[in-house]
Parts: structure tokens; sequence; C-alpha cells
């Protein structure tokens, strides 16, 4: 990991952490919208609305400054809210084509990658790829 990728989680852990789990739970309008972002606007309102389910489901909330310090960089730099959404998005569970697949069979669900790169396949598991 690059030092400034393990400065920009450090800086916003609790933000990646949030829209990770959303990422984990599949539900990706909220990094979708953050990561098409074209202006603060849009960003705010995709953040409101992964505090929103955050909120609902009684998930942790990051610190109030960290997401003020996020607001206030969104204002300089819209791009920030697309780096955050590439990362949370890592942690979204994935299918692989195994052996069942190709028989005809269900897809084998894997964990998310790993920093490394790397999938465990989740025994028993199996998980229908959308739009696939």
């Amino acid at each position: 990991m690059s030092s400034e990728r393990k400065k920009f989680e450090e800086k916003y852990g609790g933000l990646i952490s949030l829209f990770r789990r959303l990422a984990q739970d599949k539900r990706f309008s909220p990094i979708d919208r953050m990561a098409r972002a074209l202006d603060p606007d849009m960003v705010r309102i995709a953040l409101y609305d992964a505090m929103r389910i955050a909120v609902s489901e009684e998930w942790p909330l990051p610190p109030q400054r960290e997401v003020e310090e996020f607001l206030e960089e969104i204002e300089r730099n819209p791009g920030v809210a697309q780096k955050l959404a590439v990362i949370a998005i890592t942690a979204a569970p994935v299918a692989v084509q195994g052996a069942g697949a190709q028989a005809g069979g269900p897809a084998q669900a894997t964990q998310p990658a790993t920093e490394g790169g790397s999938q465990q396949a989740v025994s028993g598991a199996t998980q229908q790829v959308p739009g696939g």
C-alpha cells in the first residue's frame, strides 16, 4: 500500500469503514453516487444517504470531525469522493466461475479481495452475480 493511500485511509478510516459495510451488504447506491459525484453537492447527498442507512441499521457512525474534514476537502477536490468509493467497493462480495458454475451449477461466493489481491472461497455459500 502506498504511503499516500495509507494516509488517506488513516484520515478517513471511519468513512471508508461505513462505505465498505455498505459494499459488503450489497447496498451500492450511495457508493455509486459517491463514485459519480461531479460536485460537492452530489457528494454530500451520497454521504447523507450512507449515514442514514447506518443510523437505521444502528451501525457505528464515523467521527463527526472526520466527516467535517471530508466535507471541507470535497469543496476543494470532489475527486476525493471517487477515491473513497473505489477503496470501499473492494469490500464487495464477488463471485468467481468455479467448477460448479462451469458444470451448470451456481457460482461460488468469495470473500472480498485482501490487500494482496487474493480471494478465498466461502464453503457452502453461493451467490448470484447481478447482471451476469
